[in-house]
């Protein structure tokens, strides 16, 4: 029977979709100095255990590499924990060593494994949650320790996310708020004040796509990632679950194409200084609504979107959308 939760999920879909997000984090939890555009590399998160001579699949939240500008590679294994779990550290342990016993190098002589680096993301904590969690093996070769950070959500503000691009967090932020639900639900000026946190958080996510620091798409799915964590956790909060899924939702968020237009203009000026500033605006235009919107498109498309969400999303004309829906059923 799978234990997955819904905030599981959203955690996969965000590693999957929008990989570079970890990058960030990594750098937050493990102290490292990536700048951001490595490669990241995701691997196989599925586990084999064997119990009393039958094989059970486990599925890790998060497995994947990040790739270093001089060819360095690290493995890294991220937890997304909804819950207090006091057996925590043994779930990990085994994950590491089960996962490295299958990247595992050996000869008839040796045997050797790898363990990642891992680290746990708790969306709720108490207050006997350590800030980190230490494995200690004792060989008869000596003994051996590493540590486990972990990740305390709730910790973080909005300021701190934004300012260290910690934008993996944003759709768990409304786990912050979840003590206070009943008072937010029925006093309305401190309702208004919750929305007003998540109207900041929008603008924001806009303002730094605005700034080409994270594409359209990724913004996207990180504002539906962040409603589907609020309609599920604030499920039995009626005015909560719409009012501030409403929010994250997109219906205070300017219109797609125009962020689309401002990049092609922006890039066509570029182009201008050596092609002339008429022709590069122009140019700029084309491909940026063009080339970009229909990557978006067909990206939406593939997640399940209508033709009609997709294409306000991408800001793309009606004949585009026409053509891309001919090109679609005809690889069908």
């Amino acid at each position: 029977m799978s234990n997955t939760t819904p905030y599981d999920d959203v955690h996969r879909t965000l590693v999957t979709d929008c990989k570079h997000l970890m990058i960030p984090l990594v750098n937050e939890v493990f102290c490292e100095n990536y700048i951001g555009t490595e490669e990241v590399i995701l691997l196989q998160s599925e586990i084999l255990m064997n119990r009393q001579g039958d094989t059970e699949k486990r599925i890790q939240d998060s497995s994947f590499m990040i790739v270093a500008k001089d060819g360095t590679r690290k493995w890294y294994h991220l937890e997304s924990q909804s819950t207090v779990e006091s057996s925590m550290i043994v779930r990990m342990y085994v994950y590491d060593s089960q996962s490295a016993l299958q990247n595992a190098f050996y000869t008839p002589e040796s045997l050797e494994i790898t363990f990642p680096y891992s680290a746990v993301l708790y969306l709720r904590y108490n207050s006997a949650t350590p800030d980190c969690m230490k494995t200690i093996l004792h060989t008869p070769g000596g003994s051996v320790a590493y540590e486990i950070p972990v990740i305390k959500l709730q910790t973080y503000s909005v300021d701190e996310i934004f300012e260290k691009k910690l934008y993996y967090l944003i759709p768990f932020h409304i786990f912050t708020y979840e003590k206070d639900f009943e008072a937010y639900e029925t006093d309305k000026k401190k309702m208004e004040q919750l929305k007003e946190v998540f109207y900041d958080m929008a603008e924001r996510l806009e303002d730094v796509c605005m700034k080409g620091l994270l594409d359209v798409y990724t913004k996207t799915i990180i504002m539906d990632m962040s409603r589907k964590v609020i309609r599920n956790i604030a499920a039995r909060h009626g005015r909560i679950k719409k009012e501030v899924g409403d929010i994250m939702g997109g219906k205070v968020l300017m219109h797609q194409a125009k962020y689309w237009m401002n990049k092609g203009i922006s890039q066509g000026i570029s182009q201008g200084i050596s092609q002339g500033i008429g022709q590069g605006i122009s140019q700029g235009v084309d491909q940026g609504l063009l080339q970009k919107g229909r990557e978006v498109f067909l990206r939406m498309i593939a997640r399940g979107y209508t033709y009609e969400e997709a294409q306000e999303i991408s800001g793309l004309d009606d004949e585009t959308v026409k053509e891309l829906k001919e090109i679609k059923d005809r690889q069908s």
